[in-house]
């Protein structure tokens, strides 16, 4: 994520996109990693690697909340 957020600031989006695509392919999914993503693909009109990534990945969120939701 800290790469990725690096990369952007010096205006490198194509390696901020695959940093940040690489940070949320692990298991701990930080906000930073996905917002980082999206404003990846937003400068380098990459839709097509990130919009599933992202569709994932907010799918999991999903899950996580409807399992907290069932234990209370």
């Amino acid at each position: 994520m800290f790469r990725g957020q690096c990369n952007y600031i010096k205006g490198y989006y194509k390696e901020a996109l695959e940093d940040f695509m690489i940070s949320i392919e692990g298991e701990k999914i930080e906000l930073d990693s996905i917002i980082g993503l999206y404003r990846s693909m937003m400068k380098t009109k990459q839709l097509n690697l990130a919009l599933p990534i992202l569709t994932r990945t907010c799918n999991q969120m999903r899950q996580i909340l409807k399992m907290v939701e069932e234990k209370n």
